[in-house]
């Protein structure tokens, strides 16, 4: 299924109105409604391209290839691990600042098991 929609027009001179007593639609299939409400059993008819609020999408994509197995939950302080790190190894060294930057607490990494200021 390719998501495309076909309008097709009904020709003026086709007689249906002599023959049922309604007139049909000039084309089909009919508009949405303003309030995008699909629920008259058309819904297949129309596909949304514009939807109301745009989709949210993850700030990082593991790269992993087809198969392969991947992280098993991509949490917001993961991606914010990520780019500390990328901080870090882009400069060699990261500051307080750079935490609140990224909105990570510090205490993570300046516990006693680590060595302050080196």
């Amino acid at each position: 299924m390719l998501g495309i929609t076909v309008i097709t027009m009904t020709h003026p001179d086709d007689h249906t109105e002599e023959r049922y007593g309604c007139r049909p639609p000039a084309f089909r299939p009919d508009l949405p409604d303003k309030n995008l409400n699909y629920w008259d059993g058309r819904e297949h008819d129309w596909y949304d391209r514009c939807p109301p609020a745009r989709c949210k999408l993850p700030e990082y994509v593991p790269d992993v290839g087809a198969g392969h197995s991947a992280p098993v939950a991509l949490t917001n302080w993961k991606i914010q691990a990520i780019k500390l790190l990328i901080i870090l190894q882009r400069r060699g060294y990261v500051t307080k600042a750079d935490f609140k930057h990224v909105k990570i607490d510090p205490s993570r990494w300046t516990r006693d098991w680590l060595e302050r200021g080196a």
